[in-house]
């Protein structure tokens, strides 16, 4: 998220398909193809609702945090080194400067909705490790529109119930931490002790069903 004020009289861009910031033929991405992995300014406000996202991920290139991968997963320690941390992750990836990932860099607001959907797929053998943080996304000011639904946090793929689709991870003991992709954009790997793992499966599975009984 960008700290800049949104000008007067920006120009507000409506998404009605499927956006690929690495993709300028906007065709489907190549798997393994790092070549079309790229950065996709825009100048203006994004109204996403109704509209779609596809995100590539992958290479040797990658923002990791080994001092975040250290700390115990949910923590009162890991949450302060999160909200400690928030601006320097959130400065990871710009227009000019990203690691081996998709970014889309808004220079306005952005609006997104329950239909939207935001999906993120793997290169082909593309394995990641705890601490890896990916700033996927900057816009000014808060996420606009309502209803957007990133998912159970800590779950290992998949869209947790919610409108944020992520690719399968293959190692077992990590997790997805999607706490701050609503107000960042940032989507963060960590690794819970056993124990803890143990009852963040249970809290997906819980959250999942009720959702499940309440759509039902």
């Amino acid at each position: 998220m960008r700290d800049t004020v949104t000008p007067a009289n920006t120009t507000t861009h409506v998404l009605q398909g499927t956006m690929r910031p690495g993709d300028l033929q906007g065709s489907a991405v190549t798997p393994g193809d790092l070549t079309n992995l790229g950065t996709l300014a825009v100048k203006g406000n994004l109204d996403a609702r109704a509209g779609a996202f596809a995100f590539q991920v992958g290479g040797v290139n990658m923002a990791v945090d080994n001092a975040f991968a250290a700390l115990e997963v949910g923590s009162g320690a890991y949450n302060t080194y999160i909200n400690n941390n928030l601006g320097t992750w959130d400065g990871y990836a710009s227009a000019g400067n990203r690691y081996d990932h998709d970014f889309l860099d808004i220079e306005g607001q952005l609006s997104m909705d329950g239909s939207t959907t935001f999906t993120v797929d793997f290169t082909t053998g593309y394995d990641p490790v705890a601490g890896t943080i990916l700033d996927l996304m900057d816009w000014i000011g808060a996420l606009g529109g309502s209803g957007f639904d990133v998912g159970q946090n800590f779950r290992s793929g998949g869209a947790g119930g919610g409108d944020l689709y992520l690719p399968t991870l293959a190692n077992g003991s990590l997790y997805y931490d999607v706490s701050q992709f609503a107000s960042n954009g940032i989507i963060m790997i960590v690794a819970p002790e056993p124990g803890r793992a143990l009852l963040l499966v249970a809290g997906v599975l819980a959250m999942v069903m009720r959702r499940r009984r309440r759509r039902g």
